[in-house]
């Protein structure tokens, strides 16, 4: 196994050496079952230990490693759902199409991006895994339109633009999230 590890954002990210589906980009998720956050194991030290030490010592041989998609943090959410919402402006106006609906779909390479923008004006964006078709997540966001519009909009305690908390909504969501992953956890 030959990798290039870069600590990026206190995370243990692979920079160089794509191989057995791992990819440049994906961070160290587990260390043999075990969590790993940041550089260290959650193994139920207090401070967790350092995974490259893990790794430089030939007497934990063989690991169970496992990498993924680092996971989004919540200003890191804020700053794409913002930086969408310029770009979708401005493919509006700068489109040669007169009354243009903006961007729909984005294909980044690792991942999707998709956007609905319902009749009032409220966009639902997802970010998908590149397996999910198109037809797919539109109609997913269709559907949480849907549940939005019943769950959120018809709630006599919601204020518009603040965050939705009602527990319908949540499971509908989840239900509706379920529904889009199944298909794709079978292939």
């Amino acid at each position: 196994m030959r990798y290039n590890f870069s600590i990026l954002i206190s995370s243990l990210k692979v920079v160089y050496g794509e191989q057995d589906g791992i990819k440049t980009g994906q961070v160290l998720l587990n260390y043999n079952e075990h969590e790993v956050s940041g550089t260290s194991v959650r193994d139920g030290s207090q401070t967790g230990t350092p995974v490259l030490t893990l790794l430089a010592d030939k007497a934990n041989y063989p690991v169970n490693l496992r990498f993924g998609v680092p996971k989004i943090t919540s200003n890191e959410k804020i700053i794409m759902a913002s930086t969408f919402h310029t770009v979708f402006a401005f493919s509006c106006q700068l489109s040669p199409q007169p009354g243009s609906s903006g961007i729909k779909a984005m294909d980044c390479g690792s991942y999707k991006f998709f956007c609905f923008q319902s009749p009032t004006g409220t966009k639902f964006i997802c970010q998908t895994d590149t397996k999910v078709t198109d037809e797919r997540a539109e109609a997913f966001l269709e559907k949480c339109y849907e549940i939005y519009s019943d769950y959120a909009l018809k709630n006599p305690f919601y204020s518009l633009e603040m965050p939705i908390r009602a527990d319908l909504f949540d499971i509908h969501l989840k239900s509706s999230i379920e529904l889009v992953d199944r298909p794709l956890m079978r292939s």
